[in-house]
This record gives C-alpha cells, structure tokens and sequence, in this order.
C-alpha cells in the first residue's frame, strides 16, 4: 500500500496542520465558560419607550390628578409613574464528548407599576409619603392607562404598559462573541475530518503531487 505523500494540502496548508489545530481550539471552547462567560441579556427598551415622557401624578382632596410635564413647576406633592423591574437571567452551556455546545442566554422580566415623588420638596414633606401605596397605585392603574394612551393614540403606550404589567418580557438570543469562537471550533473540526478522508481515502493518484521546488 502506497503511503500518504506529505505534501498534500488542504486550502495551502498540511493536512496534519488542521488536524493538530483542532486539538487546542478544542480546548479553548471547553473552558470558555470559565475564562470568558457571556454577560446577562439587557432589557429591551419597552419600558423606557412606554414612559418617554414623564407620566406625573398630584394629590388633590377628592384624589389624584395628572399633571403636564412642563407645567409641574410648584406643585407639590408630586410623584412620577414608572415600573419596578424583577429580572431572572439564565445563560445555558452544556458539553458533549468533549464538543461544546453554543450558549443560549435567556432573561424575563416582570414589571410592577409604582411612583416616587418627584418634586423637589419630598426630603422635607412629613404629610405625603416618597412612594405611593401599592393599594394607590392600583386604583390609579386604570387612568395611568388612558392617560398613556392620550399622549401618543396611534402608539397606544397606556395598553403597552397593560401588556407588559400582565406577561412581562421574554428573550432568548444565541447572539454573543463567544458563539463565534463556538463556530469556529466546528469549523476545524469539520476541516479536520475531511483532512483526514483526504489523506487516507482519496486516491494518491489526485492528491500525490511533488514538492514545490
């Protein structure tokens, strides 16, 4: 049986080369989650884009009344509407025969309606509290809803902010950089395989070219 001739390349390289290349880029991929982990998905901007613009909130003797934002200069007690975040992340890697899977990041988020004071005066104010009661903001609920869905109708931001109170948010993303080096593992494993059926399988009449001078 004919030997394999050395200088068979694949894409210019020695077939041996992607082979024993495979070996450490295997081992970088196993310790990723311990020299470079994926950071935690940021929240998508549903909240900030709902409460663009200041939702603000006074007291009155028969309740509350929103107040414009522009026109709140000297009102006092003064609270602004917006949401209390409860976040739970997770980022998911497993190994398998010594080949890393990809990471999968996935986070929720679940939102709870609240206000804090907003006007100057609330370190000094002894008669109204710096948060609104849960019971308050509950009854108010309802108005904040219209009033959102006032300012801007064809956003319909006071049912958004429904939607989001009721199921909160979801994602998952495999997007991260340490996916691609993920990939790139793959790909030399892939390479390294078919440098192998090239060396072995092919017939030497095609592959056994002489060395270059």
């Amino acid at each position: 049986m004919q030997e394999p001739h050395p200088y068979r390349r694949l894409f210019g390289m020695p077939m041996w080369f992607w082979v024993v290349l495979t070996i450490p880029l295997l081992v970088v991929g196993n310790m990723l989650p311990q020299w470079w982990a994926p950071v935690s998905l940021a929240e998508p901007k549903e909240r900030s884009l709902i409460f663009q613009t200041m939702l603000l909130v006074t007291s009155e003797k028969d309740g509350f009344r929103f107040v414009p934002f522009g026109e709140h200069e000297g009102v006092v007690p003064l609270w602004h509407f917006t949401c209390r975040v409860h976040e739970t992340s997770n980022i998911h890697w497993e190994t398998k025969f010594l080949i890393p899977g990809l990471f999968v990041r996935k986070s929720n988020w679940n939102y709870e309606l609240t206000a804090c004071r907003f006007d100057k005066e609330w370190k000094d104010s002894k008669n109204h509290p710096y948060m609104l009661s849960d019971k308050q903001v509950q009854e108010l609920r309802p108005q904040v809803i219209e009033e959102l869905n006032k300012q801007k109708p064809g956003e319909r931001l006071g049912d958004r902010l429904d939607q989001l109170l009721q199921h909160g948010l979801e994602e998952t993303s495999y997007v991260c950089l340490q996916n691609v080096i993920i990939w790139i593992v793959y790909l030399s494993i892939v390479l390294a395989v078919v440098a192998i059926g090239f060396r072995f399988l092919t017939p030497p009449a095609l592959t056994d070219l002489p060395p270059p001078r």
